[in-house]
Protein backbone atom coordinates (compact mmCIF):
# COMPACT_ATOMS: atom_id res chain seq x y z
CA UNK A 1 0.00 0.00 0.00
CA UNK A 2 1.45 3.37 -1.03
CA UNK A 3 1.23 6.54 1.04
CA UNK A 4 -1.79 7.76 -0.96
CA UNK A 5 -3.78 4.68 0.00
CA UNK A 6 -3.80 3.08 -3.45
CA UNK A 7 -2.20 -0.26 -4.22
CA UNK A 8 1.47 -0.25 -5.17
CA UNK A 9 0.53 -1.65 -8.60
CA UNK A 10 -0.33 1.92 -9.58
CA UNK A 11 3.10 3.30 -8.64
CA UNK A 12 5.49 3.80 -11.55
CA UNK A 13 8.56 5.78 -12.50
CA UNK A 14 7.46 8.54 -14.89
CA UNK A 15 8.99 8.43 -18.40
CA UNK A 16 12.35 10.14 -18.67
CA UNK A 17 12.68 13.58 -20.24
CA UNK A 18 14.77 12.26 -23.20
CA UNK A 19 12.06 9.67 -23.93
CA UNK A 20 9.29 12.28 -23.94
CA UNK A 21 11.28 14.74 -26.05
CA UNK A 22 12.21 12.08 -28.60
CA UNK A 23 8.76 10.51 -28.98
CA UNK A 24 6.57 13.58 -28.38
CA UNK A 25 8.55 16.62 -29.59
CA UNK A 26 5.52 18.95 -29.45
CA UNK A 27 4.77 18.07 -25.82
CA UNK A 28 6.18 20.27 -23.06
CA UNK A 29 7.26 17.86 -20.26
CA UNK A 30 7.30 18.77 -16.59
CA UNK A 31 10.96 19.18 -15.63
CA UNK A 32 10.22 20.04 -11.99
CA UNK A 33 9.32 16.54 -10.78
CA UNK A 34 11.81 13.88 -9.71
CA UNK A 35 11.48 11.13 -12.30
CA UNK A 36 13.65 8.77 -10.25
CA UNK A 37 10.93 8.42 -7.60
CA UNK A 38 7.88 6.18 -7.85
CA UNK A 39 4.69 8.14 -8.43
CA UNK A 40 1.06 7.02 -8.15
CA UNK A 41 -0.33 7.33 -11.64
CA UNK A 42 -3.87 6.65 -10.46
CA UNK A 43 -3.79 9.73 -8.22
CA UNK A 44 -2.68 11.91 -11.14
CA UNK A 45 -5.36 10.38 -13.35
CA UNK A 46 -8.14 10.99 -10.81
CA UNK A 47 -7.06 14.61 -10.25
CA UNK A 48 -6.84 15.25 -13.98
CA UNK A 49 -10.25 13.77 -14.68
CA UNK A 50 -11.79 15.96 -11.97
CA UNK A 51 -10.14 19.04 -13.47
CA UNK A 52 -11.38 18.08 -16.95
CA UNK A 53 -14.93 17.67 -15.65
CA UNK A 54 -14.80 21.14 -14.14
CA UNK A 55 -13.41 22.55 -17.39
CA UNK A 56 -16.31 21.03 -19.32
CA UNK A 57 -18.80 23.08 -17.30
CA UNK A 58 -19.59 26.44 -18.83
CA UNK A 59 -17.88 29.32 -17.01
CA UNK A 60 -20.01 32.08 -15.55
CA UNK A 61 -20.92 34.78 -18.04
CA UNK A 62 -20.89 32.46 -21.08
CA UNK A 63 -23.92 30.88 -22.70
CA UNK A 64 -23.97 27.09 -22.26
CA UNK A 65 -23.75 24.92 -25.36
CA UNK A 66 -27.01 23.20 -24.46
CA UNK A 67 -28.86 26.54 -24.61
CA UNK A 68 -27.42 27.34 -28.03
CA UNK A 69 -28.33 23.88 -29.32
CA UNK A 70 -31.88 24.40 -28.08
CA UNK A 71 -32.12 27.72 -29.93
CA UNK A 72 -30.90 26.09 -33.15
CA UNK A 73 -33.42 23.26 -32.82
CA UNK A 74 -36.32 25.67 -32.23
CA UNK A 75 -35.25 27.87 -35.13
CA UNK A 76 -35.07 24.91 -37.53
CA UNK A 77 -38.52 23.80 -36.47
CA UNK A 78 -39.91 27.31 -36.98
CA UNK A 79 -38.40 27.49 -40.47
CA UNK A 80 -39.84 24.09 -41.36
CA UNK A 81 -43.31 25.02 -40.17
CA UNK A 82 -43.17 28.38 -41.94
CA UNK A 83 -43.58 30.39 -38.77
CA UNK A 84 -40.42 32.41 -39.42
CA UNK A 85 -39.85 33.18 -43.05
CA UNK A 86 -36.89 35.54 -42.53
CA UNK A 87 -35.04 33.40 -39.96
CA UNK A 88 -32.74 31.56 -42.37
CA UNK A 89 -30.00 34.15 -41.86
CA UNK A 90 -30.09 33.60 -38.10
CA UNK A 91 -29.25 29.90 -38.38
CA UNK A 92 -25.60 30.30 -39.56
CA UNK A 93 -25.02 32.85 -36.80
CA UNK A 94 -26.24 30.46 -34.11
CA UNK A 95 -24.25 27.59 -35.62
CA UNK A 96 -21.07 29.70 -35.55
CA UNK A 97 -21.83 30.60 -31.95
CA UNK A 98 -22.17 26.91 -31.06
CA UNK A 99 -18.92 26.00 -32.82
CA UNK A 100 -17.04 28.69 -30.92
CA UNK A 101 -18.48 27.53 -27.59
CA UNK A 102 -17.57 23.90 -28.35
CA UNK A 103 -14.01 24.86 -29.31
CA UNK A 104 -13.57 26.88 -26.11
CA UNK A 105 -14.76 23.91 -24.03
CA UNK A 106 -12.34 21.57 -25.81
CA UNK A 107 -9.46 23.96 -25.14
CA UNK A 108 -10.26 24.08 -21.42
CA UNK A 109 -10.35 20.28 -21.25
CA UNK A 110 -7.04 19.96 -23.13
CA UNK A 111 -5.44 22.44 -20.75
CA UNK A 112 -6.39 20.19 -17.83
CA UNK A 113 -4.92 17.11 -19.52
CA UNK A 114 -1.67 18.84 -20.55
CA UNK A 115 -0.64 18.86 -16.88
CA UNK A 116 -1.03 15.06 -16.78
CA UNK A 117 0.70 14.52 -20.14
CA UNK A 118 3.62 16.66 -18.98
CA UNK A 119 4.32 13.97 -16.37
CA UNK A 120 3.30 10.68 -18.01
CA UNK A 121 3.13 11.50 -21.71
CA UNK A 122 0.08 11.06 -23.97
CA UNK A 123 -2.04 7.91 -24.00
CA UNK A 124 -4.87 8.72 -21.60
CA UNK A 125 -7.55 11.33 -22.10
CA UNK A 126 -8.65 13.05 -25.34
CA UNK A 127 -6.59 13.31 -28.50
CA UNK A 128 -4.22 16.24 -28.84
CA UNK A 129 -4.47 18.83 -31.63
CA UNK A 130 -0.70 18.59 -32.23
CA UNK A 131 -0.61 14.82 -31.84
CA UNK A 132 2.28 13.17 -33.66
CA UNK A 133 1.37 10.50 -36.20
CA UNK A 134 3.65 7.48 -35.85
CA UNK A 135 1.32 4.98 -37.48
CA UNK A 136 0.55 3.37 -34.15
CA UNK A 137 -0.40 4.52 -30.68
CA UNK A 138 2.18 4.72 -27.92
CA UNK A 139 0.35 3.93 -24.72
CA UNK A 140 1.42 3.32 -21.16
CA UNK A 141 -1.27 1.18 -19.59
CA UNK A 142 -1.91 0.28 -15.99
CA UNK A 143 -4.51 -2.08 -14.51
CA UNK A 144 -7.76 -0.85 -13.05
CA UNK A 145 -8.08 -0.77 -9.27
CA UNK A 146 -9.71 -3.85 -7.76
CA UNK A 147 -10.00 -4.66 -4.13
CA UNK A 148 -10.68 -8.36 -4.57
CA UNK A 149 -7.56 -10.14 -5.79
CA UNK A 150 -9.69 -13.00 -7.11
CA UNK A 151 -11.00 -10.65 -9.82
CA UNK A 152 -7.61 -10.25 -11.45
CA UNK A 153 -6.90 -12.10 -14.67
CA UNK A 154 -6.10 -15.80 -14.08
CA UNK A 155 -2.49 -16.88 -14.09
CA UNK A 156 -2.95 -19.10 -17.13
CA UNK A 157 -3.75 -16.06 -19.29
CA UNK A 158 -0.33 -14.61 -18.46
CA UNK A 159 1.38 -17.93 -19.19
CA UNK A 160 -0.06 -17.97 -22.71
CA UNK A 161 1.56 -14.63 -23.54
CA UNK A 162 4.92 -15.78 -22.19
CA UNK A 163 4.82 -19.03 -24.15
CA UNK A 164 4.14 -17.23 -27.40
CA UNK A 165 6.92 -14.68 -27.00
CA UNK A 166 9.57 -16.97 -25.51
CA UNK A 167 9.44 -20.66 -26.50
CA UNK A 168 10.18 -23.21 -23.82
CA UNK A 169 13.44 -25.08 -23.84
CA UNK A 170 11.89 -28.40 -24.80
CA UNK A 171 10.38 -26.77 -27.90
CA UNK A 172 13.78 -25.64 -29.13
CA UNK A 173 15.74 -28.82 -28.59
CA UNK A 174 14.32 -30.84 -31.53
CA UNK A 175 15.18 -28.03 -33.94
CA UNK A 176 18.75 -27.76 -32.67
CA UNK A 177 19.19 -31.52 -32.86
CA UNK A 178 18.18 -31.55 -36.51
CA UNK A 179 20.68 -28.84 -37.40
CA UNK A 180 23.72 -30.09 -35.47
CA UNK A 181 23.20 -33.77 -36.15
CA UNK A 182 21.83 -34.37 -39.64
CA UNK A 183 20.45 -37.80 -40.26
CA UNK A 184 22.97 -40.13 -41.93
CA UNK A 185 21.87 -41.82 -45.16
CA UNK A 186 21.25 -45.50 -44.69
CA UNK A 187 23.73 -47.62 -46.67
CA UNK A 188 23.09 -51.28 -47.26
CA UNK A 189 26.33 -53.19 -46.96
CA UNK A 190 26.76 -56.20 -49.21
CA UNK A 191 27.16 -59.57 -47.57
CA UNK A 192 30.80 -60.57 -47.15
CA UNK A 193 30.16 -64.16 -48.23
CA UNK A 194 27.68 -65.22 -50.85
CA UNK A 195 24.96 -67.48 -49.64
CA UNK A 196 25.67 -71.14 -50.38
CA UNK A 197 23.17 -73.29 -52.14
CA UNK A 198 22.71 -76.76 -50.92
CA UNK A 199 23.24 -79.11 -53.87
CA UNK A 200 22.72 -82.82 -53.75
CA UNK A 201 25.11 -84.78 -55.92
CA UNK A 202 23.93 -88.04 -57.26
CA UNK A 203 26.88 -90.45 -57.18
CA UNK A 204 26.61 -93.71 -59.05
CA UNK A 205 28.93 -96.37 -57.77
CA UNK A 206 29.92 -99.31 -59.96
CA UNK A 207 30.04 -102.90 -58.77
CA UNK A 208 33.40 -104.26 -57.97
Amino acid sequence: MSSCGHSTIFSFLPPTLPFLKENFPTLIPDSNIDRMLLRCRLCDLIDTQAAADMAEACPAGLEPESDIEKQISELKQAITEGVKMDAENELPILQKKLDDATYATDQRILAAWKIYWAVWGPGDGPGREDEEDYGEDIEIEFPLQREDKSEFAPVEDIKIDIEIETPHEEEVKPVVAKVDRPAKPSVKKPATKPARKSVKKSVKRGKK
